[in-house]
């Protein structure tokens, strides 16, 4: 399985909520830098809330519980964790860890940006693991816990930050790859 999305072509479906997207390659990689950069929190929240209802609208999305905490350091907000669960058809479960570094803008408005991920992936009945991304030590050591269709691990290679999926394609892979197991 090669490729960062374990094999599998990117959705589309983010090129087509993404800002600037034109439909083409070069589009695709404008979005997915975009997707990994720094971004106003109000317009990470409202591109959160928009692919999660598509995501319900399409029977993708069952439930979340996930949850957006802010750190503080020095009665300052120094980070916001994003953790919970979330439940999609063909009984898939993801749990999220994110953390989204802060910083203000010139205007004194929150920007945030992804730092550590964990993404985790299984087939809920079956308790096979589908995949995991990672940053275990560090942005510096982003890579993907790939599983064969037993759910044993096969491999952990090292990806660069560009190649991690957004959560929605995220679930959206692991949804089809829960789909083509036994």
């Amino acid at each position: 399985m090669g490729g960062p999305f374990l094999g599998y072509a990117r959705s589309g479906f983010v090129a087509d909520l993404t800002p600037d997207a034109e439909g083409n390659a070069e589009a695709e990689v404008r979005a997915r830098s975009w997707t990994h950069d720094w971004h106003p929190f109000a317009g990470y929240l409202a591109i959160h809330d928009s692919h999660f209802e598509a995501l319900r609208r399409q029977g993708v999305l069952i439930s979340d519980s996930l949850s957006f905490t802010d750190s503080m350091e020095n009665a300052a907000l120094d980070s916001i964790r994003v953790r919970g669960r979330i439940e999609c058809s063909g009984d898939v479960v993801i749990e999220v860890e994110k953390e989204l570094s802060v910083r203000l803008n010139r205007q004194t408005r929150v920007e945030v940006k992804g730092d550590n991920y964990i993404y985790h992936a299984w087939h809920e009945t079956s308790g096979r693991s589908l995949f995991r991304y990672c940053t275990a030590h560090g942005i510096d050591d982003l890579h993907v816990h790939r599983f064969d269709n037993e759910g044993n691990e096969t491999s952990q290679p090292r990806i660069p930050l560009d190649q991690l999926p957004t959560l929605t394609d995220a679930i959206l892979v692991a949804v089809d790859l829960a789909g083509s197991y036994p």
